[in-house]
C-alpha cells in the first residue's frame, strides 16, 4: 500500500508527494515568514532619533565656522591695532660728529603704545678719535658685521684693550710677516681664550686651525676684507671651538686649508650659522700662512 498523509484541515488521505490537498487546498509546504513591518511608533521613533543627530550636527558645524570666523575677525582688527615703530640707541662722537655705532630694533607694538618707542640719540666717542685712525677704521669694519644679512649678523663690541693695541701698533695691522709677531704672541690653549676671553682680549695669540668657510666682504667704505671661520686645533685634535677672523685685504686662505695665524682677539660674539648657533671668539688677523694639508 503506497504511503499517504493525512490533511490537517479535512482529514483526507493524501499522497506522499501532494502538495495540495484536492479536498480542500491545503497546501502541505510551509510558507516563509514575512518580515515582520515596524510598527508606525517604531518608525516615528527612528525618525525622531535622525533628525536630532542631523540637528545636532549641523549646529556643531555652525558653531566651529562662527568660531573661527570671530577669531580671525578679531585677529585683524588686533593687527589694525598694531603698528612698526623703531626703538634703540645710536651713538654719535661728540669730537668729529660721526655716527659710528647703531643699536636700532624694528618691531611691532600695540598702536597705543607706540608713544613708549623712539630712538635715542646719545653722544660718546669714537675709536678713531679716541685710539687713532687705524682703530676707527676696524671699528667701522667690525660694525659692518653687525648688519643683518651678513655671516656674522651678530652685535660687534671691540673691547677697549683691543682697540688700545692697535693704536700702539698700527704697522702690525696686517704685518709684513710672522717674524714681527712671533715673540709676543701667546701660545694658548683656544678653550681659554673661549672661556676666559677677558683675560686675553688685546693680547696677540697664535692659532693653527683648519678653515671651514672663507668670503670676501666689503664694508661700508668701500675697503675689502675677508672673513674667516676656523676650527683650532690642538695637539693634533679640534678642541671643539671657533674663532671668527677678520682680515683687511683679499686672504689665499680657502676653505678647506690648514691656516698658521696670529690673533688679536677683539669680542666674544654669538651668532647663528646653518649648523646652530654658535659662542665663537673674534679676532682681527694680523699675519696668516696656509694651504691645502698634506696629502
Amino acid at each position: 500500500m503506497p504511503e499517504t498523509k493525512k490533511c490537517p484541515d479535512c482529514g483526507t488521505r493524501n499522497q506522499i508527494t501532494n502538495i495540495f490537498c484536492p479536498t480542500c487546498g491545503y497546501c502541505f509546504v510551509a510558507e516563509p515568514e514575512k518580515p515582520r513591518e515596524p510598527s508606525p511608533l517604531q518608525s516615528k521613533k527612528g525618525e525622531h532619533r535622525l533628525f536630532k543627530a542631523v540637528t545636532v550636527s549641523v549646529i556643531i558645524v555652525l558653531g566651529l565656522i562662527t568660531g573661527l570666523a570671530s577669531y580671525l575677525i578679531s585677529r585683524e582688527i588686533e593687527r589694525s591695532r598694531m603698528v612698526l615703530v623703531e626703538t634703540g640707541i645710536i651713538w654719535k662722537c661728540s669730537e668729529c660728529g660721526k655716527t659710528y655705532k647703531e643699536r636700532v630694533a624694528t618691531m611691532e607694538v600695540p598702536k597705543t603704545e607706540s608713544g613708549d618707542y623712539a630712538v635715542e640719540t646719545v653722544e660718546g666717542e669714537c675709536y678713531a678719535c679716541k685710539y687713532g685712525p687705524e682703530v676707527g677704521r676696524y671699528e667701522e669694519l667690525l660694525e659692518s658685521l653687525s648688519w643683518p644679512d651678513t655671516p656674522l649678523s651678530s652685535r660687534v663690541e671691540m673691547e677697549p684693550a683691543a682697540a688700545e693695541f692697535i693704536g700702539e701698533h698700527p704697522e702690525l695691522f696686517p704685518a709684513r710677516d710672522a717674524g714681527l709677531i712671533r715673540d709676543i704672541a701667546l701660545e694658548e690653549d683656544p678653550r681659554r681664550l673661549e672661556r676666559d676671553f677677558k683675560e686675553f682680549a688685546g693680547k696677540p695669540v697664535h692659532i693653527t686651525g683648519n678653515v671651514v668657510a672663507s668670503e670676501t666682504l666689503r664694508a661700508g667704505d668701500g675697503t675689502e676684507m675677508t672673513y674667516l671661520r676656523l676650527l683650532p686645533v690642538k695637539d693634533q685634535r679640534e678642541p671643539g671651538v671657533e674663532f671668527l677672523i677678520v682680515y683687511t685685504g683679499v686672504s689665499g686662505l680657502l676653505e678647506g686649508d690648514v691656516a698658521d695665524c696670529y690673533l688679536l682677539p677683539v669680542d666674544r660674539v654669538n651668532y647663528q650659522p646653518a649648523d646652530g648657533n654658535v659662542s665663537a671668539v673674534l679676532c682681527i688677523a694680523m699675519f696668516m700662512s696656509g694651504g691645502l694639508p698634506p696629502p
